[in-house]
């Protein structure tokens, strides 16, 4: 059996989003063993340059990491909750973003998450730990100083509300311009 994507109820679009990825200096994976190897992936993995060479940063702590900041197009799908078992089964693929459990696991910083609907409007980043703890990665959805207001939850449902205004408005034109076309193709009687 086929499944076709475009027949599955979901809203989907890109964004370029700003990253920034702190290796833990001494327990980050291999990939991140020296600078030149976490520019080289960072390049293969995202197809664009970052904004540099990474930076070592020593925290409050005394614990040290290799942080690298660069940008990355980041594909959000929204699917129904009900649907989304479904969905996932149907777009695993070994060696893909969405893998069976028995592929070895993508890097952190390349990991699709689930979040709810709406979040990345609502929070001005987001941060994830990988499961060893070696690997931080850090989304910012909102840059600093770009205005949060215009994306809040309130303006979002407005806008929903108003595209749904519009389409009915559209729905009615249309209706009318059909029922106009119809008037004109039936031939009127003559007695």
């Amino acid at each position: 059996m086929s499944y076709n994507l475009f027949y599955t109820p979901m809203e989907k679009r890109g964004r370029l989003l700003f990253q920034a990825v702190n290796y833990l200096i001494g327990k980050a994976p291999d990939r991140a063993a020296s600078d030149a190897d976490i520019f080289f992936n960072s390049l293969l993995d995202t197809g664009i340059a970052p904004e540099g060479m990474p930076v070592k940063e020593t925290a409050h702590d005394g614990s040290s990491a290799r942080t690298l900041r660069r940008h990355a197009y980041v594909l959000f799908l929204g699917v129904p909750f009900a649907g989304l078992t479904d969905f996932l089964s149907k777009v695993v693929a070994a060696g893909g973003p969405i893998r069976y459990e028995s592929d070895p696991p993508l890097p952190i910083e390349l990991r699709p998450i689930v979040i709810p609907s709406a979040f990345e409007i609502q929070h001005e980043s987001v941060a994830l730990w990988d499961k060893e703890r070696t690997t931080r990665c850090v989304w910012q959805f909102i840059m600093p100083g770009e205005k949060t207001a215009d994306l809040s939850l309130e303006k979002f449902i407005q806008g929903e509300s108003a595209a749904e205004e519009r389409l009915r408005a559209a729905e009615s034109i249309s209706s009318e311009i059909a029922e106009a076309f119809q008037m004109k193709a039936t031939p009127s009687s003559t007695t």
